[in-house]
């Protein structure tokens, strides 16, 4: 049996991301109490994709589970993992890290994580699916989420919000010319939906040339906080 120290993290809104080890040379997950990763939620098919380690190398396929696979946003059936994709299997979002990966998620080790366990769940064999408009929006949440940066147009440097709190100025993540007290001016934070600007400070603030105080961002938006300009981009 071929064996990998590889993990996932399991997403889940409004709770704090859990890690879940690769064990073996195969996962099953899905909602029955049969799989390897229960994820105990009517969204989630009863078995719904399934990882496999073969010749060193994880690979997922969907087991013709009514809502698909969805993994970086695309719906797919089968097809080789890389360190840091994102599964999306209803409610949830699965990140895989291989075991040649750093160990480090979020600027926290691996190890340090709450380990993933399912809570109490009556089985239903119904499984709630997914229209084609769901799914479309999810699709596009999860390339917002996982291909969305701010660079500062000087210096090049890049953000990666995904759906944490970036807050810019003082002591945020992100600095800002002239902003050199202790009080964050901005933050950028994410809605269940797209990334939120918001003003916070007494900085000025605009999007496009044009001052707000709040407003939803689109790709290629052009925004300057301070001294600071920053462009958001989705890849």
């Amino acid at each position: 049996m071929e064996t990998a120290l590889a993990t996932l993290i399991v997403r889940e809104k409004g709770q704090p991301d859990r890690s879940f080890p690769l064990e073996g040379d195969e996962c099953v997950i899905g909602r029955s109490n049969d799989a390897h990763l229960r994820l105990p939620n009517v969204s989630v098919s009863r078995f719904q994709t399934r990882l496999l380690l073969q010749g060193g190398q994880w690979a997922f396929e969907d087991l013709q589970s009514q809502n698909g696979t969805l993994v970086n946003g695309k719906r797919l059936d089968k097809g080789p993992l890389s360190s840091e994709d994102e599964i999306n299997l209803g409610k949830y979002t699965v990140v895989f890290l291989a075991d040649d990966s750093p160990g480090i998620w979020k600027g926290r080790t691996v190890e340090s994580l709450a380990p993933f366990l399912s809570s109490n769940f009556e089985n239903d064999d119904n499984t709630y699916e997914l229209s084609p408009d769901m799914i479309r929006q999810m699709q596009a949440a999860a390339r917002r989420i996982s291909g969305a940066c701010i660079e500062d147009v000087e210096t090049g440097r890049r953000w990666q919000p995904s759906d944490d709190l970036l807050s810019f100025g003082g002591k945020g993540s992100v600095p800002v010319q002239g902003m050199l007290g202790k009080l964050n001016v901005a933050s950028l934070r994410w809605n269940g939906k797209r990334h939120v600007v918001k003003k916070t400070g007494w900085a000025s603030m605009s999007v496009n040339g044009k001052k707000v105080n709040e407003t939803v961002l689109e790709d290629g938006d052009r925004l300057k906080i301070g001294g600071s300009e920053f462009e958001y981009m989705l890849s």
